[in-house]
């Protein structure tokens, strides 16, 4: 007799399953383990069985704050085998990750399921051990992106090329009384910066930047939490049919083309006398003493895909929550816009006027919140990069533009909760009004 399988059904099957099978693993490390002096966790087969539950409904994090409230500052779980230590104070953050005492052995990182999976066993720049050719592949990346001398009116000029070019569709909208979709219109120059960055040039069609974002969408899907624990505690989920292998088999699916746009097609007309890009830089310096490691294609095709993600979803995220919290605040925006008036005028930002306009900066720093780049030795490498890029986007659309809540449909909320569940949780889409300064409403 066959049987007809529903997606749930199976689901449920493969998690009785797991569930088993990790537990099993759990009581066997867990007898070797209990005379350690851990720290305080959810433990046992209750901890399997709200991990389980909480990747069913996308709901690994809300779990996670639920633990902290009744765990403390430190909290560890054993999830088949593999183990977890949360630090869940901004305080206790910095003492472990940037303390005198402790920063050297935290500066190391353990294999991760999404890192070995998506970037070639962990070629990409975070998730790697603090080694030789980590520190080397973030020198080479400040190299690239230098953001500073002559590099910071480069960085200007492009993003002020893109700025020109979001600007001028917003007038037409403007004049149109149209409502404006703020993610359509920011996201598009956002990739087209990153693209411009690593290729040296705009890409040459908008379906080669889709295709990027897409894979970019693919490993966030993937390295959520609610996927990636699970696939860190059972890696053999992602052959069985349902959600794991869907996630990883769209990042495989995704991934070829994005790696031939920003490497493969760099690679075949590459010019040593004419660095174009980022990925120019990557290629050039192979040839370099002691970057030979580069030769190896997968080191350089993990770092760029792995920018590309770390940097695009992350400043998209605060760029548009930046502006859907100001509609919720317009006294705020307010503040930033006499800011503006006061320090600028009419002439555009610079990134130097980040050490001048505090409120702004003020504003942008309390939308990122706690430790959003990170501290210590793994401190993100982009954050320079990536804040700038937020600061000079909110300063020439603020000086421009008053942002209102639309005409056609409610304001969108602005709470955490409302978020898109992802690695990166995305803002959802909103709409808003824009009206030139000094026109009447």
């Amino acid at each position: 007799m066959d049987l007809d399988w529903s997606p749930t059904t199976s689901y449920l099957l493969y998690s009785c399953v797991a569930l088993a099978v990790t537990f099993l693993f759990h009581t066997i490390l867990s007898m070797k383990s209990r005379k350690l002096n851990l720290p305080p966790g959810p433990r046992g087969l209750s901890c399997i069985v709200q991990l389980l539950g909480a990747s069913w409904n996308e709901s690994v994090p809300e779990l996670a704050f639920t633990w902290a409230q009744t765990y403390g500052p430190i909290m560890y779980f054993n999830a088949g085998g593999t183990k977890f230590c949360y630090l869940n104070t901004p305080e206790l953050s910095r003492l472990v990750l940037a303390g005198e005492d402790y920063r050297a052995l935290t500066s190391d990182r353990v294999g991760n399921f999404v890192s070995k999976f998506t970037w070639y066993d962990g070629k990409d720049l975070f998730f790697t051990k603090f080694d030789v050719i980590q520190r080397k592949k973030r020198k080479l990346f400040h190299r690239g992106v230098a953001l500073y001398g002559d590099g910071v009116e480069k960085f200007e000029a492009i993003v002020g090329g893109e700025l020109d070019l979001v600007l001028e569709h917003l007038d037409k909208m403007a004049s149109t009384v149209q409502d404006v979709q703020m993610d359509q219109v920011l996201s598009e120059a956002l990739k087209n910066i990153l693209v411009i960055l690593i290729n040296g040039e705009k890409p040459s069609c908008p379906e080669d930047a889709d295709a990027i974002v897409e894979y970019d969408l693919a490993v966030n899907k993937l390295a959520s939490e609610d996927i990636h624990l699970v696939l860190m505690a059972a890696p053999w989920m992602r052959y069985l049919p349902g959600r794991y292998r869907r996630a990883c088999d769209k990042v495989v699916e995704t991934r070829e083309k994005a790696e031939r746009i920003m490497f493969s097609n760099m690679k075949e007309t590459f010019d040593p006398k004419n660095l174009r890009g980022l990925t120019d830089v990557f290629l050039k310096s192979r040839e370099e003493p002691g970057y030979e490691f580069l030769k190896d294609d997968e080191h350089i095709k993990g770092v760029l895909t792995m920018l590309f993600f770390a940097a695009h979803l992350t400043s998209r995220a605060t760029l548009l929550n930046t502006f859907l919290i100001l509609l919720h605040h317009p006294d705020v925006m307010a503040n930033i816009q006499d800011e503006i008036d006061r320090v600028l005028g009419d002439r555009p930002a610079k990134v130097e006027d980040r050490q001048i306009m505090h409120y702004t900066e003020a504003v942008i720093l309390e939308v990122l919140r706690l430790l959003s780049f990170g501290i210590g030795n793994r401190m993100c490498p982009g954050e320079v990069f990536a804040r700038s890029r937020v600061f000079l986007f909110v300063t020439r659309i603020l000086q421009r533009y008053d942002v209102m809540p639309p005409n056609s449909e409610p304001l969108v909320s602005c709470h955490p909760d409302n978020r898109v569940k992802m690695l990166v949780r995305q803002t959802p889409p909103f709409r808003c009004q824009l009206v030139p300064r000094g026109s009447p409403n």
